[in-house]
């Protein structure tokens, strides 16, 4: 079979319920690339690509050969954590 290839463009039309209608809640939330993700987080590209490197706990992973997160993942991770707060009160 010949099919085209599968790019994030390609995936989040697939996961929208009707392809005149809007866009699927997981395509609205998906942030493609370390642009992207640096733009909803106001940094630069290659910090992102650094974080996603370095810190363990970044929720960005590899999907189709590129960084994909949702903007909910990166909301809930840079709120502080409850325990975190109560330890330096």
């Amino acid at each position: 079979m010949n099919q085209p290839k599968l790019t994030a463009a390609r995936l989040d039309a697939i996961l929208s319920p009707n392809l005149g209608e809007s866009r699927s809640a997981l395509a609205k939330e998906s942030l493609w690339g370390p642009k992207q993700i640096g733009a909803f987080m106001g940094l630069s590209p290659d910090t992102v690509r650094r974080m996603a490197k370095t810190d363990p706990t970044f929720p960005a992973r590899i999907r189709f050969g590129r960084l994909f997160v949702t903007r909910t993942e990166i909301v809930v991770w840079l709120q502080p954590r409850h325990d975190e707060v109560q330890q330096s009160a």
